[in-house]
């Protein structure tokens, strides 16, 4: 098995064993703004990015200039397909996580439309769910979207501070709902809802059993939910049923000045062999490891060439 990393600062995608043993940098021109990355069915790297092509004086000229795109990447860095709209036309603007389904499609959270659309292997958008808002339906910042094994769908719902799971729906064609309306710049895209049985199943607080700012979520091979919090700096883990099962810290040393160190969880993964959880630190620029019940085992700060 292979770990895919973005290294953001450097902008480039590190390819390694599960001991981190380098197998290949990948660089490429257009990463610039890289949040959404995951692996397909086919072994490809798939990325989401934003990017300017020119620069622009005002707001409307820069989104003349900026577009949203996937890329496909083979595990030897070589680019084979790319994906791109105009963020002026839409209908992405700003996808973050990007996520695979069985089917061959995937789901793509957009965090400045605050929706979650389902793309089919072709790139034509055929179904999309949330607008802003903190109802049930609604979205404010979407930041993760995840597939559990048997079909649940997650959301981290950054701003809302909370975790929105529901099921996917098969796209049906036809009359959609208001919803599912949008216009950007001029352009309407009505589409069919991508979810049903929307619902919220982790409340924000900063109680443990609650979530503040929910980044990243990823799921073991038993179905529990792992989920990094930007606010309280935990990882909580949840069981099927989404009732709070421990909380991952890890056991840094202090600093110089005595004091506790800050730390940043972001992207999060679960390895099923040897059972450990990865969360990645963005505060101190290293990779966290944790067994499975939460025990802090060590920090990655890089990899071996």
């Amino acid at each position: 098995s292979r770990l895919i990393i973005y290294d953001s600062r450097p902008r480039r995608i590190l390819v390694t064993d599960p001991a981190f043993r380098l197998i290949k940098e990948i660089q490429h021109p257009f990463f610039s703004t890289v949040w959404g990355l995951c692996v397909n069915s086919s072994g490809e790297i798939v990325v989401s990015n934003t990017r300017s092509t020119g620069e622009g004086f005002a707001e409307s000229q820069d989104k003349k200039n900026s577009i949203a795109e996937v890329l496909f990447f083979d595990q030897s860095g070589t680019l084979l397909l790319r994906w791109e709209w105009l963020q002026e036309e839409g209908p992405l603007v700003m996808p973050y996580q990007i996520t695979p389904l069985a089917s061959g499609q995937y789901l793509v959270a957009d965090v400045s439309l605050n929706r979650v659309f389902r793309l089919d292997s072709e790139k034509r958008v055929i179904a999309a769910s949330g607008e802003f808002g903190s109802g049930t339906r609604q979205m404010y910042y979407p930041n993760d979207v995840q597939v559990a094994s048997d079909g649940r769908v997650v959301i981290a719902d950054c701003y809302n501070s909370r975790l929105l799971t529901m099921e996917l729906n098969e796209p049906v064609f036809g009359p959609a709902s208001p919803v599912n309306s949008i216009t950007a710049s001029g352009s309407e895209f009505v589409l069919p809802e991508a979810f049903r049985n929307q619902r919220v199943v982790v409340e924000g607080g900063f109680e443990e059993g609650k979530v503040r700012f929910p980044e990243f979520v990823c799921f073991d091979p038993e179905g529990n939910l792992y989920c990094s919090e930007a606010e309280t700096m935990r990882i909580s883990k949840f069981d099927r049923q989404y009732r709070l099962v421990s909380v991952f810290k890890p056991n840094l040393p202090k600093g110089s000045d005595g004091k506790e160190r800050f730390y940043q969880f972001f992207g999060v993964c679960f390895l099923a062999k040897p059972g450990k959880l990865l969360a990645a630190d963005s505060m101190n620029g290293c990779i966290h490891e944790f067994d499975r019940d939460g025990k802090w085992l060590r920090s990655i700060d890089g990899v071996i060439p």
